[in-house]
Formats: C-alpha cells, structure tokens, sequence
C-alpha cells in the first residue's frame, strides 16, 4: 500500500524526536520525582492507581470503541487520495486528535490491519498514549500475550518513567514474569540512569530479582553514569559488593574510556587488587577491547610476562567475531600474531575458528593457507572448519575437497564436519551425493548423521537410503540410527521390524541395546513399559537391556526407579537391575546397598555385589556391616569372605 513506507519513515522520525527531545514538556524533576534517601520497597503496589486517569473511559474494549474503528479504516482508505505531505498531516492529526479512550480501539485497529508497517505504527502509537494515560495502556498490555505486547509494553515503561517514575516503577513490579520485569525495570532505569544514576542504583539494589540477575542492567546503568561523571561511576562500581552485577558495572563504567584510550582503562584495571571480580571485570572488558581496538588489544597480550595469565587472555579472543568487519588479509595477519601467541589445545582452536572465517569469504585461500600448514590438530581443525563452510553453500565442492586429500585422518575429519551441515541442507540431494561417490568412507562419515535426523520426519525415505547404501558397515549403523528413533515413536512397529526384517541375530541385538540406551536417556519411564515386550529373539540380550535402562532410570528417579526393580520377578533381568542399583547408591548409602544385594539370584553377581556394598560400609561404620552380615540369610561360604574384609578395615 501506498500509505507503507510513509508511516515507516514517519515512526522512525517520531521516534528519533521523542528520544531526543527527552519529554521536552516534561521536566527533569519529574523523570526522577524522588530521591533515593527516600527510596522504598517498589513491593508497595497501592502506589498503582485502580484505574484510567478519565473515569468515564474506563473500557478499551473494541466493541465499545466502534466509531474510532471506523475512523482509522477510513483513515487508511483516504491516504490514496493524499499528497505525501498530505499523508502527513493527516496521520499526525490523527494521534493528535486522540483521547485516552481512543488508543486501544487504534491498536486493535491497526493490529487487524496485518500490514508490515503495524509494529511501527503501534510503537508511535503507544508512545503518544503512554504519554497521556499510563495507567489504562499497562491494564491493556497486561491482557496482551507477550508477543503482541512486547514493543509497546517497552514504549509505556518508557514515556511513564519519564512522566512519573514511582508508578512506572510500582507496575514494574507487578508483573510476574521474571523476564518481563527485567525489561521493564531496564526500560524504566534507563531513563532514570540518564538524570540520577544514584537513584537507579539504589533502584537496583532494593529490587530482588534485578540484584540477582539483572547484570545487564547494571552495566546501562553505569555506562550512563560514566557518560556524565566517569570517576565517580567507577568509585561507585567499585563500592558494589564481589558478583556479577559488580563485573557488568565495572564494565559499563569503563565503556567510554576503553573506546577513547583502552589502554590506560586496562592499566587501571591492572592496579585494582587481584580479587575474582577484577579478574573477570578485565576477562568482560578485554572482549569489548578486542572488538572496538584490536591492536590495543594485541598490544595488551603481547606485554604479559605470565605465560598463564596470557593464554587465559586469549581464551576470550573470538576470532569468528573479530572478523565480521575485517577482509581475508587482515583475517591472516590476526592468524599470523595468534600462532606466535598461543600453543597447545588454544592454538588448535583458535586456528579453526580463523580458517573458519577465511573459507566463508574466500574458499580457495583458505584451502591454499591450510594445506600448507604442518600437519598435527590445528591443520586437521581447520580443514574440518573448511568442510563445513564448503558444505554450507556447495556440498558438492565439500566432497571433492574431502576426496582430494593424501591423509585418511584428515578426510575423515572433514566429512564429519561436513555431516552436519547436509543433515541440516538438502537431505535428498545429499543422499543422492553420497550414493553416487561409491565411496565406503564417505557413506560411513556421512550416512549415519544424515539418517539420525532425516528419519525423525521421514522414515521411509531414511530407510530407503540406508538400505541403498553398499558398504555393509555404513548400512548397519544407518539402519541403528533410524530404529532408534523409530523405537520412541513407533515401538510396537520399530520391534516387528526388528524380529521380521533383521535375520542377523547380532545386529538385532546391537539395534535393541542402542534403541533402549538412548529411549532410556530421553523417558525411562516409558522405556521400561516396552521391555516386556521384546521379541523371543531377543531373549539372550534381555537381562542386559534390563540394566542399562534401569541405570538411566536410576540416574533420573532413583525412587521410582526402585519400587520398578523391586516389582520384577526373580530371575538374570531382575538380578542385572538390582546390580545397577547397587552401583547407583552403594557409597551414598551403602546398608540399602547391601539388603538389595541380598535379593540377587545369581550366586556370582550376588557375591560381587555384596562385597562392593560391604567394602564401602567397613570405611564408615564397621560394626554395623558386620551385624547385618552376620544377621544375613546368604551362606555362611558367601559370608565368610565378608567377614575378613571387615576384620581387615577394624585392624
């Protein structure tokens, strides 16, 4: 429509006065109506008025808003009539015009429109009627899912802290979710911050929730108050107790002095005591360094003696987001100064994510630049990152980039970082691809990542390529994967599959244990359910699936798992279970240990368990281990050997 782009243009010039112009109607003293001496609790919510400031419009309701409706549709039908400086004015009436009752029937209106210009103009609208009646636009975004609700729940915290904070702040909190009150307590403070960053502080430290987990909007707060008094921002930084919030307004305190001299910031910061807050103040501003003046940065690094505190330093150097705004050459000379800085497992990773960086600008000198390099980790690494920036965009060239390699290790190395991107890419052509390359390697590499995914929302085809594929040990662990998500989904079928399809006994078992490893992981509750229902087949591997899922299940609910291993009936299945529990809890509680231990069957499993139950009992209370062995129902052959361990410890 032609009305689109006017409104776009005419939001983001509203918007930009309204910030600039600070409320220009309002003054300060009413952006910060109290001082923080006489700060208390925002907990006190009567502070809230019980409704609109007009009590004869009180309702927003669009069905009681009607002929507003009917104004705004005429309104846009009529801008195909207007002259753009026309268009103008008859929007800028439009809100001008508009009374406190009018603003919910606006954005119902416009948000009914479903035009891509609506966010805009509901932010416009918002900030004019945040200004004239706070507290009806807060009872109307209260009734508003947070999707809808969100921009313009940010333009009332806005406007309504500039206008009267202590109610701005009052229906801050309020709100019950904790990420909604975050945004608006920082909406809130910043404004505040911008006249009285004391006060904000002080705001800071009373609120709960943002003292816990507010850290970021400590460092806009003091990024504001260093802006207006830079020495005082950072003796108040300094005065907070050690924590998170103290790091992030460290760091917003220095914000501007590291973009105009980063290293006289960092020469204060190395003055400060050696405590875990200014450690990882310096750890957070050096990131900030790094990316507003690397050669300051690189300055810094290369003037540490400390070998360790060093490499610690350029742990938070990410070359990936170093090189947003750098060419390929300067990509290489960072490469260049981070060889001769880093060694060891560093040096392996920081020369990935470097190649990484290259290959997604210029492919070919990256391949040029690694093939070169000398042959150890950091050169297998960074052909990895290769693979899958090739893969990402010409899967093709990733797999002849993989085949043109002398050393097998690196070709595996690249077709496994090569999997991901093609699970995630065009599954069917990369199916095709590795079909067509007859290559055993590439369908082992490659063919099992493919399928655990594709067979999530299409087995059929998954199972089609497996099947397809003619190296036998590639086909075996893509037919593993697809049952394994097939068996969570589908079990009934995934086990008929198994007992009609699959003669091979050994792969039969191998798909089963692999099936309920990871089913067990992903809902042990419902693994369990499926146990007895395993194919006659299966019968030689029962006992142990039993105890791999009872692990998990332990691992997940040690009591419900318990009262499932005390329901099943004697025999090699109970007895591996009971043996996964006592493995469980043998030395958080070694006497239930040993009582379970009793109730094993099978003769050698129930001495094994016995014995660990009883070795971990003799270090912490002799006397009792030998009572309950003593009072035990198994043979006294199987006690005796109990008895010298305990004999053992006494002496």
């Amino acid at each position: 429509m032609k009305w689109i782009p006017l409104v776009s243009a005419l939001c983001i010039g509203a918007l930009v006065g309204f910030f600039a112009a600070g409320g220009k109607n309002r003054t300060e003293s009413q952006a910060s109506d109290f001082s923080s001496d006489s700060w208390t609790t925002t907990r006190d919510l009567t502070k809230i008025k019980s409704g609109p400031k007009d009590t004869d419009t009180n309702s927003l309701e669009s069905g009681q808003t009607e002929p507003q409706s009917i104004k705004v549709e005429n309104f846009i039908q009529s801008l195909d009539r207007k002259t753009s400086f026309e268009e103008f004015g008859e929007l800028h009436a439009l809100l001008e015009n508009a009374t406190a009752t009018d603003f919910g029937a606006l954005v119902n209106t416009f948000k009914a429109q479903g035009s891509s210009a609506n966010w805009t103009v509901l932010n416009l609208i918002a900030m004019r009627w945040a200004e004239m009646d706070p507290q009806s636009m807060f009872d109307y975004v209260s009734n508003e899912n947070n999707r809808d609700a969100y921009g313009i729940r940010n333009a009332l915290f806005r406007a309504w802290a500039r206008s009267d904070s202590r109610s701005a702040i009052a229906a801050a909190s309020q709100l019950e979710s904790r990420n909604l009150k975050q945004n608006a307590f920082q909406t809130i403070l910043g404004v505040i911050a911008g006249n009285n960053p004391e006060q904000a502080l002080t705001i800071l430290k009373t609120e709960t929730d943002l003292n816990t987990q507010g850290g970021w909007v400590y460092e806009n707060v003091f990024s504001q108050w260093a802006a207006r008094d830079p020495e005082e921002a950072r003796r108040a930084a300094l005065s907070l107790p050690d924590g998170q919030a103290k790091v992030r307004a460290l760091s917003g305190a220095l914000g501007e002095w590291i973009s105009r001299d980063a290293a006289g910031a960092l020469e204060w910061l190395d003055a400060l005591p050696r405590d875990s807050t200014s450690y990882y103040a310096r750890r957070e501003i050096f990131r900030d360094i790094v990316r507003q003046n690397f050669d300051a940065a690189r300055e810094y690094v290369d003037s540490r003696e400390n070998p360790l505190e060093k490499r610690k330093i350029l742990e938070n150097i990410y070359v990936g987001n170093l090189a947003n705004n750098k060419g390929v050459d300067e990509i290489v000379e960072v490469f260049d100064w981070m060889s001769s800085v880093t060694t060891g497992q560093l040096y392996d990773r920081k020369v990935r994510d470097t190649i990484q960086a290259i290959a997604e600008r210029d492919p070919e000198r990256a391949k040029e630049f690694v093939l070169q390099m000398p042959i150890g980790n950091g050169r297998k690494n960074a052909l990895g990152a290769i693979g899958s920036a090739l893969a990402q965009r010409d899967p093709a060239e990733a797999l002849a980039f993989a085949n043109s390699l002398e050393f097998e290790e690196e070709k595996r190395q690249v077709l496994s970082n090569m999997s991901w991107r093609l699970a995630r890419g065009d599954v069917l052509g990369a199916s095709q691809m590795i079909l067509a390359s007859n290559d055993s390697l590439v369908e082992k590499q490659l063919g099992t990542r493919l399928v655990d995914e594709w067979s999530v929302y299409n087995r059929e085809a998954a199972m089609d390529f497996a099947s397809s594929l003619s190296d036998e040990e590639a086909k075996s662990n893509a037919i593993r994967s697809i049952v394994k998500n097939w068996m969570q989904s589908e079990p009934a079928e995934a086990m008929l599959f198994l007992e009609t399809e699959i003669t091979d006994q050994n792969k039969q078992r191998n798909y089963l244990k692999n099936a309920f490893n990871d089913w067990s992981r992903q809902d042990p509750a419902e693994a369990v359910k499926w146990l007895d229902a395993l194919p006659e087949s299966a019968e030689g591997t029962k006992a142990d699936l039993y105890r791999d899922v009872a692990r998990a299940y332990l691992n997940h609910d040690t009591y419900a798992a318990s009262e499932w291993i005390g329901s099943l009936e004697e025999g090699e299945p109970r007895d591996r279970s009971v043996q996964a529990l006592v493995d469980n809890i043998y030395r958080k509680d070694p006497e239930s240990a040993f009582i379970w231990a009793e109730t094993v069957s099978g003769k050698n499993l129930r001495k094994n368990t016995l014995e660990r139950s009883v070795r971990e009992w003799v270090k912490i209370d002799p006397d009792a281990a030998y009572e309950a062995v003593k009072d035990s129902k198994i043979e006294a052959a199987e006690k005796d050997p109990l008895f010298n361990m305990i004999e053992k410890q006494r002496n």
